[in-house]
């Protein structure tokens, strides 16, 4: 229903921006863009049930993170917020977009919890043992973050059931929101749990495990991308998003050849290479219908070029290859569908990348 929902949105705002008034067009595509980010965001969620949605992960610094995906979730809210994160609160190794959707799911709840008045307060720290889970979580050092609403809080038949899959006391919404929080917490071998509370509001605690190396550099991108000149090979069978990558891929100036199998990506980077042409990057789609994949292509390529720069794409989040992309000797992993700063946060890395042989795996 609500991803039926989400196609009505973007089908019936295209319509209008086509035989509308062409000053609306803007505002128009903007919400058939908003629905479509909708219909993204519920896609995820379902995926965290299933066998998929392994976590992508680099080690990151979680202040910094939480910061941006607090002031990107809370954009808009009539929430009243305040933010603790101390300077040297520890690093984490974990997927972004997904710490992301954890942090936009925790603010929804507090909204839908509060109404109007709502304050939430979301504390960052340093914590050390066994998250009270009732569980061992193997672990001995965490970051906590915990989510503070004066909400009307959570009554104890509720709190057995609040992280099942569906389950909601809200009018609106999937009650896919605490669950699928939940659910990435435990797949980043941390957890997501309810905190035991005196007073009103309810107070929720993701702990993740914390890691002693350094966070990766953010991934440098221009602004807008100039990769005047440079050569991109894309492996991609989808005509929709061969025409689209070309579109975008050429606007920041890459000279773009696209091929739909594998077979043909290898045979066209070994030719290329061999006449001093070599291609500058490559972006392969993980699973090609009928035809040799991403993975194995870029297998084969690295044999003849262990420098070879390649981004892996797919729709399939389930696949090992998007959670160790390194090892199968991809610089970056993006996921379908994306948008253009996504594609050229992961076109960056790779671009800024210097080939280092055997060592990207």
């Amino acid at each position: 229903h609500d991803f039926n929902n989400a196609l009505a949105g973007i089908i019936g705002h295209v319509a209008l921006a086509r035989v509308g008034d062409p000053a609306e067009r803007d505002r128009l595509l903007s919400l058939a863009e908003s629905s479509a980010l909708g219909a993204r965001r519920l896609t995820a969620q379902l995926l965290a049930f299933a066998k998929g949605g392994e976590p992508v992960r680099r080690v990151a610094d979680v202040g910094r993170l939480l910061r941006a995906s607090f002031e990107l979730a809370t954009a808009g809210s009539k929430l009243r917020t305040v933010v603790e994160i101390p300077d040297d609160l520890w690093a984490a190794s974990l997927d972004e977009a997904q710490f992301g959707q954890v942090v936009s799911n925790l603010v929804i709840n507090a909204e839908q919890a509060t109404g109007e008045g709502g304050r939430l307060t979301v504390r960052a720290s340093n914590f050390r043992g066994d998250p009270p889970t009732g569980e061992a979580a193997g672990g001995e050092r965490y970051v906590r973050i915990e989510f503070a609403d004066n909400g009307c809080g959570v009554s104890p038949d509720v709190r057995e059931r609040l992280f099942d899959p569906y389950f909601t006391t809200k009018s609106e919404g999937s009650g896919l929101g605490l669950a699928t929080a939940h659910t990435i917490c435990a797949r980043h071998g941390g957890a997501l749990i309810l905190e035991p509370t005196s007073g009103p509001g309810a107070s929720f605690s993701i702990f993740l495990p914390a890691t002693t190396e350094a966070p990766a550099a953010s991934d440098p991108v221009a602004d807008p991308p100039d990769w005047s000149g440079s050569r991109v090979l894309v492996l991609e069978d989808e005509p929709l998003l061969q025409n689209l990558l070309v579109s975008i891929l050429g606007r920041w100036g890459f000279e773009v050849d696209v091929v739909a199998d594998g077979r043909d990506a290898v045979q066209r980077y070994v030719e290329h290479r061999g006449n001093g042409s070599t291609y500058d990057l490559l972006i392969m789609d993980l699973t090609i219908r009928g035809g040799m994949g991403g993975a194995q292509a870029m297998a084969e390529i690295r044999t003849h070029d262990p420098d070879a720069r390649a981004v892996v794409v797919s729709g399939y989040s389930d696949d090992p290859t998007m959670a160790r992309y390194r090892e199968a000797g991809f610089v970056a992993a993006l996921a379908k569908p994306f948008e253009f700063d996504e594609l050229a946060r992961a076109v960056g890395a790779a671009m800024a990348r210097v080939g280092t042989g055997s060592d990207n795996c």
